[in-house]
């Protein structure tokens, strides 16, 4: 079940739940990211599907421009 979003939690935060549910559910389907450490199985899965990986590095990107911003 995704993790709640409260109305009070900072940009930020929803960014870091979105990124958290993100990984859990693309190594849930990766059978719990056994296969995401084996160098085929991950280039087969950017192969077959290219824009679920540019999102993901996407999503990624954003959140540490959010954590660099809210440090400096």
């Amino acid at each position: 079940m995704p993790s709640k979003v409260d109305d009070t939690d900072s940009v930020h935060e929803m960014i870091e739940t979105v990124c958290d549910e993100w990984h859990s559910a693309i190594q849930a389907d990766l059978e719990h990211g056994v296969k995401w450490l084996n160098e085929s199985e991950s280039a087969e899965f950017a192969s077959k599907y290219p824009q679920l990986c540019a999102f993901g590095h996407w999503l990624s990107e954003l959140e540490m421009k959010l954590s660099s911003n809210e440090e400096g």
